[in-house]
């Protein structure tokens, strides 16, 4: 996808972390008592190994989820043999509106995200599936009617402030928004959907991302802290205090 405002410092990155190499940090983050592994991206999908990944990571006993556009997931639909939850996007209730936000190949990733609900929710429901709702300047007024068509068939709605940082600081004219008109959306969405599962974020530190060569990496407010190697992942700083943050997403009683 061509989505202007990705946070993403590394979307020109096309190298693939070799499996052997995925599978260590996979191995790091158990041993550290992390709970659970979000495989993300860019576009996760794409990996020729996801399959097999996400198998090794259930194996571990982590919580497995994956964040997917889902252009390609139905060429890869053993994966949802392995996860315990999908974050899938959706800006607006009409989709003309998502559509211009998330340019693709597609002529209605709309409709997709739209009809993976439901196939998810009928084929593999033990999977939790949770939308995340990028709100901008650009779509603000389309946000709250979003709820019409998800409540009642997701367990998570995240509704998240664009962050005018890495890709997405070239666009921040676009789609930057006051907190206090975001904090007015979330109001009126809790209000009117008070069971919908939604959750509201403002930017925190709570991204850390291992990236493409093995590196930890710590999206801050002031840009982007590495911290060296997954070996130095026991050295970070309150790593365990990103538990509330995992309880606040997935439940404190996580049941995969």
């Amino acid at each position: 996808m061509g989505c202007a405002f990705c946070f993403s410092d590394w979307r020109e990155t096309r190298d693939q972390m070799p499996t052997h190499k995925a599978k260590r940090v996979l191995d790091i983050l158990k041993q550290n008592g992390l709970k659970a592994i979000n495989l993300t991206g860019g576009e996760c999908l794409i990996r020729d190994d996801i399959i097999q990944l996400c198998k090794y990571a259930k194996e571990l006993g982590l919580v497995t989820i994956i964040s997917t556009n889902g252009i390609v997931l139905k060429d890869k639909i053993k994966v949802l043999d392995y996860v315990d939850s999908i974050n899938l996007p959706l800006d607006s209730y009409h989709p003309e509106v998502h559509n211009e936000m998330r340019p693709c190949k597609l002529k209605n990733h709309h409709a997709l995200v739209l009809e993976l609900i439901d196939y998810i929710s009928s084929t593999y429901p033990n999977i939790k599936i949770k939308i995340n709702t990028l709100v901008s300047a650009f779509n603000k007024n389309e946000v709250v009617k979003i709820g019409e068509l998800i409540s009642g068939k997701v367990y998570r709605w995240k509704l998240g402030k664009f962050f005018n940082g890495g890709y997405g600081k070239k666009f921040e004219d676009k789609f930057s928004i006051s907190s206090s008109t975001f904090e007015e959306i979330v109001k009126e969405v809790s209000e009117k959907y008070p069971d919908s599962g939604f959750f509201d974020e403002d930017f925190g530190e709570e991204y850390i991302f291992i990236d493409n060569q093995g590196r930890i990496n710590q999206i801050t407010l002031n840009g982007t802290i590495n911290h060296g190697e997954i070996e130095n992942l026991a050295s970070l700083p309150d790593i365990n205090s990103k538990e509330v943050y995992f309880n606040k997403i997935y439940g404190e009683k996580y049941e995969s």
